[in-house]
C-alpha cells in the first residue's frame, strides 16, 4: 500500500506572462520524489486544456498523489515543474497576458473577466504584437502635480471606464505622490508597469516589461 501525499496549501506569484504555483504538502517530500530528474518530462504533472485543470498524479516507489486544480484562467502550457522540501512548484504560461490573477483556483460563479487588474489591450496591438505608447507628452516629474495636467487626467479617466473597480479604487484613494507614481510608471513603461511607490520610481525611468515576442511601437 502506497503512502498518499496530501496538498494542504497553495501559494502563487506572477509576472505579465507567467504564473508560478506552489503546492505545499502536509509532510516533507521523500528523497525518492525530490531526486527525480526532469519531473516534467516524466509526466508527473499535466494540463487538461478542456477542463482548464492541472493534474498532479503519480505512484512512484510507494508514494502516490492524485491531485487536480481547476485554474481560474486558461494557460497555454506548463513551462517548468520542480520539487522542494515540502512543495511542488509549477510554472505555467498565461493564455491572456492582460489578466492579473486574483486567485489561482477557479470559483463557482466566476466570470471570464474576474482577475483583471488593468486592461493592457489598450496598449497592445494584437494584430501586430507591438505595444502602442499610451502617452507622448514630456513631463517634468520633479514639479508635476496631477491637477496641473487635465488632459492627462481625462485620458486616464477614459481608460478607467474600461477597467475594473479594483484599479479605480487604487487611483481614487491614492495620495498625490501615489498618483504621480502610477502615471509616471505607466507612461515611461509604455503601459506595462503600474507602481504606486513614488520613492522607487521618481529618480530613474521605469523600463517596459514586455510580454515575450512583443516590441515597442514608436509611432
Amino acid at each position: 500500500m502506497s503512502t498518499q501525499l496530501v496538498i494542504e496549501k497553495i501559494d502563487f506569484y506572477q509576472s505579465i506572462d507567467k504564473l508560478t504555483i506552489e503546492l505545499y504538502t502536509t509532510k516533507p517530500l521523500p528523497e525518492v520524489i525530490k531526486g527525480i530528474e526532469s519531473p516534467l518530462e516524466k509526466s508527473l504533472i499535466s494540463y487538461d486544456e478542456q477542463n482548464q485543470t492541472l493534474l498532479l498524479k503519480f505512484d512512484i516507489d510507494g508514494y502516490s498523489i492524485d491531485y487536480s486544480l481547476k485554474l481560474a484562467h486558461p494557460i497555454t502550457k506548463i513551462d517548468s515543474f520542480s520539487t522542494g522540501f515540502k512543495k511542488f512548484e509549477v510554472s505555467v504560461v498565461k493564455a491572456d497576458n492582460s489578466i492579473h490573477w486574483k486567485q489561482v483556483q477557479f470559483e463557482a460563479g466566476q466570470s471570464s473577466s474576474d482577475g483583471h487588474l488593468f486592461n493592457t489591450s489598450t496598449v497592445i496591438d494584437s494584430t501586430s504584437n507591438k505595444l502602442k505608447q499610451p502617452y507622448t507628452s514630456k513631463i517634468d516629474w520633479s514639479t508635476f502635480k496631477p491637477e496641473d495636467t487635465p488632459e492627462l487626467q481625462e485620458d486616464l479617466k477614459a481608460e478607467e471606464q474600461d477597467e475594473n473597480a479594483f484599479f479605480k479604487k487604487i487611483f481614487e484613494d491614492a495620495t498625490d505622490e501615489q498618483k504621480k507614481a502610477m502615471l509616471k510608471s505607466m507612461q515611461e513603461s509604455k503601459g506595462t508597469v503600474l507602481s504606486t511607490d513614488w520613492d522607487k520610481v521618481k529618480k530613474n525611468p521605469v523600463d517596459p516589461q514586455l510580454p515575450d515576442g512583443a516590441e515597442i511601437n514608436s509611432r
